[in-house]
């Protein structure tokens, strides 16, 4: 996705999002109802998923050169620099990459679901952007999936909205959006109907955000609608942290954390002592008794390791501040960075005032298992 231009107050690029169907007037009625108060919206770029039925309307109802419903909107509402392009519609696909009809079965379902994913995770990867979806158009299973996965990447700047039309204006294949001069319309029942007698806005759907429970590879690479799901499903449970010494192997909630030696070894220290006496009798200060660690050290990597070596070399004198306060640093940096703010459980916190601070895992000892 190329960034074009900054539109509105806030500095974000405004893309909207929609599903479509055999009614294509729902996207129309979106990008009115933006640029109208109290949102005021001016978009930037159109993005549509759908099926090849609903390509079909696109194309002969919005995007026709001559009649385009997408194009006429703009011209009446001054809205020329709202792009909206045949590649900016996804065409849902199945297992065999062919098109997809519409969504008939198990497989469609979950295909569908996984394309959404994909393609919020990639409009919400931009920073300088703003998704604003409408729920509004296309089987009520897509709508779900767009909503869904908003709710797993969407942003504070991120909206989710729902299209609402006078009854009678509602579904007309007529209707497009209130027109700035008369504009008569026949409904089914063959009663004329002015377009600028229609009355269309957006409700506001408030959403939970759980971006921030998503680890970094999941919001950075590509991701299935069941992959996200259960990545916030992991992170939600009670705090576990296992360590298996022998194997120097570490895992929290499953996932296997990597570190460096000399930070295995710190960091598997600190739980082994909250593990045998607490929080507060197992927390360290710089009056510990440094060889305890090295002890510690030497049990897992042996006396002839690199990291033996260096740790025994820093700590002759014993604990410093400065050692301490970096190996902390250094674990809740990759903590931070693999599990966002559900690390919180499990860093390293300091307690109390120079020099008396003491260092200590929050973990209640029944959250750490050694195997």
């Amino acid at each position: 996705m190329t960034s074009k231009k900054i539109s509105n107050a806030d500095g974000f690029q405004n893309i909207l999002l929609s599903s479509s169907g055999l009614y294509p007037q729902v996207i129309t009625e979106v990008i009115y109802a933006l640029n109208q108060a109290p949102h005021s919206t001016v978009l930037d770029e159109i993005h549509v998923i759908t099926t090849q039925v609903g390509m079909k309307q696109i194309k002969s109802q919005l995007l026709d050169k001559e009649n385009g419903q997408f194009f006429k909107l703009c011209e009446e509402y001054n809205l020329n620099d709202t792009s909206f392009e045949l590649r900016n519609v996804q065409l849902l696909k199945n297992a065999t990459d062919a098109v997809l009809e519409d969504i008939l079965t198990v497989g469609d379902n979950e295909i569908v679901a996984n394309a959404i994913t994909e393609t919020v995770r990639k409009l919400t990867s931009d920073p300088n952007t703003a998704l604003h979806v409408s729920l509004a158009g296309g089987r009520r299973t897509i709508s779900y999936y767009l909503g869904y996965a908003l709710s797993l990447f969407g942003r504070p700047q991120d909206r989710l909205y729902h299209v609402v039309v006078t009854r009678e204006f509602e579904s007309d294949d007529e209707f497009f959006y209130p027109n700035t001069s008369p504009t008569y319309i026949t409904d089914r029942t063959g009663k004329k109907l002015n377009t600028q007698d229609a009355d269309v806005q957006l409700a506001d759907i408030p959403f939970v955000r759980l971006r921030e429970g998503l680890p970094h590879d999941l919001l950075d690479g590509k991701s299935t609608f069941v992959q996200a799901v259960s990545s916030i499903l992991q992170y939600m449970p009670t705090p576990h942290l296992e360590i298996t010494l022998n194997n120097r192997s570490l895992k929290i909630n499953q996932q296997a954390v990597v570190l460096s030696p000399v930070l295995y070894a710190w960091y598997t220290w600190l739980s082994d002592r909250i593990n045998k006496w607490g929080r507060i009798k197992g927390a360290i200060s710089i009056e510990t008794d440094a060889s305890e660690f090295l002890l510690h050290i030497q049990y897992i990597f042996g006396q002839d390791h690199i990291a033996y070596s260096r740790a025994s070399s820093a700590l002759t004198e014993g604990f410093s501040i400065d050692y301490i306060s970096e190996k902390n640093s250094l674990i809740n940096k990759k903590l931070k960075l693999a599990f966002n703010h559900l690390s919180a459980s499990y860093l390293i916190k300091a307690t109390g005032k120079r020099p008396k601070t003491q260092y200590s895992l929050e973990l209640d000892p029944s959250h750490i298992q050694f195997v």
